[in-house]
């Protein structure tokens, strides 16, 4: 029970720590390895190409820290205004390895050491090797040193190439408790080196003191993690960008931000460890100073302490967050900036409890590095001004440089490094063709990414090496020789490169393809023979078709070339009738028989005739040629065949046996012109109706009702009825109605003697 609440005080006693420790250094673009334990992130894209570090210390200094091997240099003491200080706390990077990756990535292999030192009351006294002891001197308080061992790995890598840059990395470390002491005194008084009360202590060491060669042997490992990012703003970022082996890249050997943001979570992780609670219980016991001063471990053998071991215990790491913003003042290589470091949250681990803020104004260049920062401890309420200095691989400088003449400021503290540094550089391209030399198969000619460097003179897609015309431009079909007219003849071979061409003719084109190249043909987009330039002569008839009047068909020089079918001196193409000999006057057409008929349109070619009777003879020049005219020698009309019509009846002359007189066709062309007196002893109507019957004999027509009614009247007569034809009528009269006539009762007659009563005349 008693181990168990000393233990607890223990915990939460560790409240002496006096030092602090921001480490700015590791904040420049040239800080290469010393940057992993601060952000791993600020690897990538930095100045720093190679490096090789020796080592580097951090030393915070303390007037109450005694000498503890684990502590390295905690046996020097520094005297300073009156003060002794020793080591309270110390950061050592070990041999440590960084180099710049592809695409301005990082990453480093580093080993670390971190050892601190703390106390409370006057306990460290007992170690002191200035230790006096007194009468009834008591030594009340605690006492705590830590002793951290790690091997780092660490890889940055940029996300982002553009005005706003991003760069994340990541540090794994394999960390051991190399050595852990927590010791609180309880009623711990001496009287002359006899000494009455207790002291109780949870132990754990693997060695004596530290050492550089025991970093891999460890019998408790755990596993840390440093996480950080970097924003940088970057508004030029497109001078910096260069082209090469086909990829972009960004020019390494300078600062391309104008502003930076840098955050990062570092120690967060744990180690397992086994340890011994132990308590020493002086009842009158003698110690001997002269062991008590040599320090520890020395002193606690000599306190024999005795106890049991425990069991695994973790120990957390002490995550912290740090955070630095900056700002690039001009071009001469001035920033300004602040930074923060939280206190951490692990507070049993005693190491870097104090939560810091600092302001600087930073010089850099590669080879030089100066900063004066203003340091704020919040835990401790002190205010420290720091010294930076960075001269080619060897850096110093202090976080309590007005300790010399101030009051109230924190303990001295200093820090140092030594490294062999390459700076970052672009990537090698002796030919400056955007082909690195390690890749450049012609790193003496400037040439292309896609042929590794080897050039192309005429961009033609082919290497120089495979190009026969490497000065000018040509397909691969062509193994790089120019076929401007795609002839398959090369264009330094070709007599006409623009224009595709035969091999005969060396490349120039034949276009009409008649043997003669277009240059010697007069007419090179028709074919023709040598004989006429080239020229065609379609009809074969002596003259070229340019020239000739009628090219597709075969004609006369003397026509222009144009056929005259009849030999009548008239072009074909103009000669009315080109099959048959004529006249100009005619257009090339025949008039055989003189009429002004040409024959083609004459109807008697051989008759001359009148145009009206298209060139057929009219004798009686009634307009109806005399072939289709049946009275030639007398006018007629087209209506009777050319026959005359006297009495206009439409019965021609020669037919009418009464020309002079209108008549009708049944009688002959004459008209039949009855005589007859009404007899008194006939009724009117009986005389009306022989009246009508006489009319309608008249025009050569007898019903038959009409005929027997008159047959009626006359069987009524005393004496028959006799009808006298005058003239030459009588044939027709009784040829069409003779026997009808007679049926009727009528007596016809041509005898003019004859007369009396019923007596008709027909003229």
């Amino acid at each position: 029970m008693l181990q168990k609440i000393t233990l607890t005080c223990l915990i939460f006693g560790s409240l002496g720590l006096r030092a602090q420790s921001l480490e700015l250094y590791k904040a420049s673009n040239t800080a290469g390895v010393y940057a992993v334990g601060y952000n791993p992130a600020m690897m990538a894209d930095s100045r720093i190409g190679t490096m090789v570090s020796l080592g580097s210390f951090h030393v915070n200094t303390a007037p109450e820290a005694v000498f503890n091997p684990f502590v390295p240099s905690s046996k020097i003491n520094l005297g300073l205004k009156g003060n002794a200080f020793k080591t309270s706390e110390i950061t050592l990077l070990g041999p440590s390895f960084m180099k710049q990756l592809k695409r301005n990535a990082a990453f480093a292999i580093s080993t670390h050491y971190r050892a601190i030192q703390t106390s409370k009351g006057n306990l460290p006294q007992l170690f002191s090797e200035n230790l006096n002891l007194g009468t009834n001197q008591s030594f009340d308080g605690a006492y705590i040193s830590r002793g951290l061992k790690e091997i780092a790995f660490s890889y940055a890598h940029p996300l982002a190439f553009n005005s706003h840059f991003l760069k994340i990395g990541a540090t794994v470390k394999l960390a051991s408790l190399y050595h852990s002491n927590d010791l609180q005194s309880i009623d711990l008084k001496n009287t002359g080196n006899v000494f009455n009360g207790s002291l109780v202590g949870n132990l754990s060491t693997t060695g004596q003191s530290f050492n550089w060669l025991n970093m891999v042997k460890s019998k408790s490992m755990g596993t840390g993690y440093d996480l950080g990012f970097v924003y940088e703003f970057r508004p030029k970022y497109l001078s910096y960008e260069y082209a090469m082996d086909g990829r972009k890249e960004y020019d390494p050997t300078q600062n391309k931000y104008l502003a930076r943001l840098a955050v990062s979570i570092t120690d967060i992780g744990g180690v397992k460890y086994s340890s011994f609670n132990q308590i020493g219980i002086y009842n009158s016991t003698f110690l001997n100073p002269n062991n008590l001063k040599e320090g520890v471990p020395t002193a606690l053998q000599e306190l024999n302490l005795s106890g049991e071991k425990l069991t695994e215990q973790k120990y957390l790491l002490p995550t912290r967050i740090n955070i630095l913003a900056e700002v690039k003042l001009g071009k001469k290589g001035w920033h300004l900036g602040t930074a923060y470091r939280s206190a951490t949250k692990n507070t049993d681990t005693g190491l870097n409890q104090q939560s810091i803020l600092a302001f600087f104004p930073r010089k850099e260049a590669n080879d030089f590095e100066f900063s004066t920062p203003i340091i704020y401890n919040k835990t401790t309420k002190k205010l420290g001004l720091g010294f930076h200095l960075k001269l080619g691989a060897l850096f110093f400088g202090t976080e309590s440089l007005n300790y010399l003449f101030a009051k109230n400021a924190p303990s001295p503290s200093f820090y140092g490094g030594f490294s062999f540094n390459g700076f970052s550089k672009k990537i090698k391209d002796t030919d400056n063709d955007a082909v690195s030399n390690k890749k450049d198969k012609c790193p003496d000619i400037p040439g292309l990414w896609v042929f590794k460097g080897c050039p192309d003179t005429d961009a033609d897609g082919i290497q120089n090496s495979e190009d026969k015309c490497p000065d000018h431009a040509g397909p691969k079909e062509t193994q790089g020789c120019p076929d401007a007219d795609g002839d398959g003849i090369f264009d330094n071979l070709d007599a006409c490169p623009q224009v595709a061409g035969l091999a005969r003719f060396n490349g120039c084109p034949d276009t009409d393809g008649d043997g003669l190249p277009d240059s010697e043909d007069d007419c090179p987009l028709k074919a023709g023979p040598e004989e006429f330039g080239g020229c065609p002569d379609t009809d074969g008839d002596g003259l070229i078709d340019s020239e000739d009047k009628c090219p597709e068909v075969a004609g006369s020089k003397l026509l222009g070339g144009c056929p005259d079918s009849d030999s009548d001196g008239i072009i074909d193409s103009e000669d009315n009738c080109p099959e048959v000999f004529g006249t100009l006057e005619h257009n090339g057409c025949p008039d055989t028989d003189g009429d002004g008929i040409i024959d083609k349109d004459d109807a008697c070619p051989n008759l001359a005739g009148p145009a009206n009777t298209k060139g057929c003879p009219d004798q009686d020049g009634d307009g109806i040629r005399d072939t289709d005219d049946a009275c030639p020698s007398e006018k007629g009309s087209q209506e009777l065949k050319g026959c005359p019509d006297t009495d206009g009846d439409k019965i021609p002359d020669y037919l009418d046996k009464c020309p002079t007189e209108a008549g009708i066709v049944e009688w002959q062309g004459c008209l039949l012109v009855t005589s007859f007196d009404s007899l008194s002893y006939l009724t009117p109507e009986q005389n009306s109706t022989f009246k009508l019957f006489l009319d309608e004999l008249a025009n050569h027509q007898l019903k038959e009702d009409l005929g027997q009614k008159v047959s009626q009247i006359i069987r009524t007569l005393p004496n028959p009825v006799k009808m006298i034809v005058k003239g030459n009528l009588y044939e027709k009269l009784v040829g069409d109605f003779g026997e009808k006539l007679k049926t009727l009762g009528i007596e016809v007659s041509k005898e003019e003697g004859l007369g009396g009563k019923n007596t008709i005349r027909i003229e």
